[in-house]
């Protein structure tokens, strides 16, 4: 006699709300935040994978600690020479 594997309802193992177009915007998320720190897109490319306004996607980078700027210091210290 066979038994079938029943496999959990994740609502209920989790204990939170969980659909399928949850879990999808959250790879898109991680995917595109992945993305963004290996220098593969840029900030634009990274809000469209994830469906948000460039603004959200910044905020959502800041509140992971990835830095949206990478200036070289020199470079910036020149940068500022030359407006002065």
């Amino acid at each position: 006699m066979k038994t079938a594997l029943e496999t959990p309802d994740l609502n209920a193992l989790l204990g939170i709300p969980f659909t399928d177009e949850l879990l999808e915007q959250e790879v898109a998320i991680n995917l595109a935040m992945h993305l963004f720190r290996n220098d593969l897109v840029t900030l634009t490319k990274g809000a469209r994978i994830t469906r948000v306004p460039l603004v959200d996607f910044i905020q959502m980078l800041g509140t992971q600690g990835i830095p949206v700027v990478d200036h070289d210091p020199a470079d910036l210290d020149s940068d500022l020479e030359n407006l002065g």
